[in-house]
């Protein structure tokens, strides 16, 4: 039994959109955690964090 000792390469392009695709859905996610949590705030103490408008 033998192996093909072939190196398997990846072309930059997609570790490049590997990366974005990464990115967008973390600050996807992330932003409709801070936006629900920022919702739950409001609901529960009447007003904003400071760092929210309003």
């Amino acid at each position: 039994m033998s192996f093909s000792r072939r190196s398997t390469r990846r072309s930059p392009y997609a570790l490049m959109k590997l990366v974005a695709v990464t990115l967008l859905l973390g600050a996807g996610i992330g932003g409709g955690v801070f936006l629900a949590l920022a919702l739950i705030w409001h609901s529960l103490w009447g007003k904003g964090p400071v760092f929210l408008p309003g």
